[in-house]
């Protein structure tokens, strides 16, 4: 990605050209009269990705102690080349029913991403933004490569359930994953 390559033709034996009606070989020529020819500078550019909620994301109530929950649903699309996203960053902003920025719970038990359907990454507590760390980060490798044309459906699920044990998720809390 954003490098860069030089194409030439070093003599007319680097081409073969076969005539589609009699079979046959053709000689390449180049217009000046001589070999070698060279294209100049080519330039790849880089690939780029667009990360956007998904309009059906879950919106609204959850049953709280409830396992497994899909928390957000995302559209991952690809532009100018395949490309691989080795890891990604995931965390949660919560406010308790009162609508303060403070809650009881920094972590939500047993995090996990998937794409299109299939878990990639380990499962791991989704850190809350005001956390000591305030991400919890998913190393892939390579199973999450999204292809241009291609969109990719992430998933983030966890349960609702604070993993120190206390469970202090009550009604009314809100919980917005960030990624």
């Amino acid at each position: 990605s954003s490098k860069t390559f030089r194409f030439s033709t070093r003599t007319a034996s680097d081409v073969t050209v076969v005539d589609n009606q009699y079979g046959v070989n053709v000689l390449a020529t180049e217009t000046s009269g001589s070999f070698p020819v060279q294209a100049g500078v080519q330039t790849i550019s880089s690939g780029s990705v667009i990360i956007q909620k998904k309009s059906a994301s879950v919106s609204g109530d959850v049953v709280n102690t409830a396992s497994a929950v899909t928390m957000a649903t995302y559209e991952v699309k690809a532009a100018g080349e395949a490309v691989k996203i080795e890891s990604l960053r995931v965390s949660f902003s919560a406010t308790d029913s009162a609508d303060a920025a403070t809650t009881d719970f920094d972590t939500l038990r047993n995090g996990q991403v998937y794409a299109n359907g299939v878990q990639i990454g380990s499962t791991a507590d989704i850190n809350e933004d005001s956390h000591t760390t305030t991400y919890t980060t998913y190393n892939f490798g390579s199973s999450l490569i999204v292809q241009p044309g291609a969109p990719v459906e992430l998933t983030v699920i966890g349960d609702v359930f604070d993993s120190d044990g206390t469970n202090s998720i009550y009604a009314g809390d809100l919980i917005r994953i960030i990624i």
